[in-house]
């Protein structure tokens, strides 16, 4: 062992760690013949409520985003059974870079979330459904979201959908990014931005108590949560490209020793 293989092995202490669902895979194929494929139940993914929501959520050919297969979710296909309904897979990803979620001194890390999203939909009527994409934490039911609410339109600017104080529109690729970190788990700060296509952004700054990240969401509600389940839109929201990275820029108890038994070798090699 030598001083270039050290130094390698201490640069390593930061290497990053990355977990991605790619619905180009065989687990999301669509069948030969068919338009779609039913997510509910495939790779961890779950609609809400329980009966009959086959193809609430589904796998479709990307319209605009992906290389190929994306995720949709919303009543394109089939009606909702509720006002409210999501679709959610489980991530159990740690802010704090430690598969328990439950940080040690000097184990905390940095990470980022990507993924991108459109809102498809065949017109522009402002009583069109509300759509939205979620983190959600192990503590409280914390969430990190932007909700396209197509009734909350900023005043002064064009756009189709409103997101605080950002427009966004129809049928326009977007993507979803958080950037956030942790201090021994005592909290998590976070920065979730909406981005567009020519780089503009709305970013939003908050605090979880949270120290993991346990599932990702997307969401659909009525525009009106007293209307008929029949005056349901055809319009959905479109999920493709997701990505999860974390830098944990400690070395670990494993690495330090492997460290320290290679300068013990320099030491009585001299």
């Amino acid at each position: 062992m030598n001083i270039r293989t050290l130094i390698v092995l201490i640069a390593s202490a930061s290497l990053s760690k990355a977990a991605t669902i790619d619905f180009d895979s065989a687990a999301y194929a669509i069948p030969s013949g068919q338009l779609a494929a039913d997510a509910n139940g495939v790779d961890g993914w779950e609609v809400s409520s329980g009966g009959t929501n086959s193809y609430l959520g589904f796998v479709v050919p990307s319209p605009g985003i992906g290389s190929s297969q994306a995720l949709g979710f919303g009543p394109k296909w089939v009606l909702p059974e509720e006002a409210s309904m999501s679709l959610k897979r489980d991530v159990n990803f740690a802010l704090t870079g430690n598969t328990t979620g439950i940080a040690s001194l000097g184990n905390h890390a940095t990470g980022t979330f990507t993924a991108d999203i459109l809102v498809n939909q065949p017109n522009n009527a402002a009583g069109n459904d509300v759509f939205g994409i979620s983190l959600y934490g192990d503590a409280g039911n914390e969430t990190i979201s932007f909700s396209f609410d197509p009734g909350n339109t900023v005043s002064g600017l064009a756009g189709d959908l409103g997101v605080g104080f950002f427009n966004t529109y129809y049928n326009s690729q977007y993507q979803f990014k958080v950037s956030f970190t942790g201090t021994n788990g005592d909290f998590q700060t976070y920065a979730a931005s909406i981005i567009d296509s020519d780089g503009n952004d709305y970013t939003k700054y908050g605090t979880l108590t949270s120290t993991e990240i346990t599932s990702i969401g997307l969401t659909y509600a009525l525009a009106d949560s007293s209307a008929a389940m029949s005056t349901a839109s055809d319009g959905y929201i479109v999920l493709d490209n997701v990505v999860f990275s974390t830098t944990i820029p400690e070395p670990s108890t494993s690495l330090l020793s492997l460290i320290g038994a290679g300068l013990l070798i320099l030491r009585r090699r001299r």
